[in-house]
């Protein structure tokens, strides 16, 4: 079973998370200018609730900020389409998965 520890992605784990942040909340918090295609990917695949049983949806939290997506197929497709973008002036943004 991958870990994920390999490819920069964080395992499921037990922890207190708070918040339920839109896509416009993401991109104001990190700072990232995602394209119009990247921020419709984004749209299509948030929900707002927090427990994700479809392994095609993410859900964006405050505290920590984390996106946590329903696999970690989904968590790399997201995590690559982050790289494209200069991160250096964006705050930590953890990816998980279940």
């Amino acid at each position: 079973m991958d870990s994920g520890f390999d490819n920069g992605l964080i395992p499921p784990f037990n922890h207190c998370m708070l918040g339920n942040l839109s896509v416009e909340d993401f991109v104001a918090r990190s700072k990232i200018p995602l394209s119009e295609n990247d921020t419709a990917w984004l749209k299509e695949r948030r929900q707002n609730i927090a427990d994700i049983n479809d392994p095609q949806k993410l859900h964006i939290f405050d505290i920590p900020f984390v996106v946590h997506c329903g696999s970690i197929e989904l968590a790399k497709e997201f995590a690559d389409k982050m790289r494209q973008y200069d991160l250096s002036g964006c705050p930590e943004i953890q990816v998980s998965y279940s």
